[in-house]
């Protein structure tokens, strides 16, 4: 189980590492999602995953 999820949460950090390229040009998240792959923790990565998903959301929004 514990595989699955960091397969899927690895996927997940991919896409938002190249939609985040895309919209901010190698900008402070850039370096903030990398930091992701360096937590060893599952569920600190899931929040960081939150995190930038609602930072994403709210881009798009304004």
């Amino acid at each position: 189980m514990k595989r699955l999820i960091d397969s899927w949460d690895y996927s997940l950090c991919y896409f938002y590492l190249i939609v985040l390229n895309v919209l901010n040009n190698l900008n402070e998240n850039f370096l903030v999602i990398l930091k992701i792959f360096q937590v060893n923790d599952i569920v600190d990565r899931l929040i960081a995953v939150y995190y930038h998903l609602s930072y994403l959301q709210n881009y798009l929004m304004y």
